[in-house]
């Protein structure tokens, strides 16, 4: 097994791991009886993070300028979701019937359902342009299931 297959598969369980947590806490009375919920959720993404950072460090001379403007730019997403991980965290400390640490969490369900959706749709070989309509409808779904949730937990 190579280096960069190792980060994948670790990186892979850590993405399910942590959008598998992410659903679970997007209940609020659920992640205040059972705090570690939230540190399961930072661990796992944290996890995801640098084995992504491994796997593309793994292949960086492989790479062209193109995949490693591409890897880059993902990477900085995936800071970018922990900062809104360790945002949801802090809210949650001071969450009274307050639910916008859900819009955190939402933003990195969302990002992690794409790159699911992404990762299949280049398995099976479709074309770029499908990708991409993956991506948006994936994006779309993501953002309408998430405000019915709100709508839920307000009303």
């Amino acid at each position: 097994m190579t280096l960069w297959l190792f980060f994948i598969i670790i990186h892979a369980a850590a993405a399910v791991t942590n959008f598998t947590v992410g659903l679970t806490i997007l209940s609020p009375k659920r992640v205040k009886q059972h705090k570690e919920l939230m540190y399961l959720f930072l661990a796992s993404l944290a996890v995801v993070i640098l084995c992504m950072i491994g796997a593309v460090v793994s292949r960086w001379n492989d790479d062209s300028i193109l995949e490693r403007v591409v890897f880059s730019c993902l990477i900085g997403l995936a800071l970018y979701m922990m900062y809104r991980a360790l945002h949801a965290q802090k809210l949650l400390q001071h969450l009274g019937p307050d639910t916008t640490y859900i819009d955190d969490v939402g933003f990195i369900l969302i990002s992690l359902f794409n790159g699911f959706t992404v990762v299949a749709l280049i398995d099976l070989k479709v074309p770029g342009w499908a990708v991409g309509v993956g991506v948006v409808v994936a994006t779309l779904l993501g953002a309408k299931l998430l405000a019915l949730q709100k709508r839920k937990l307000t009303h």
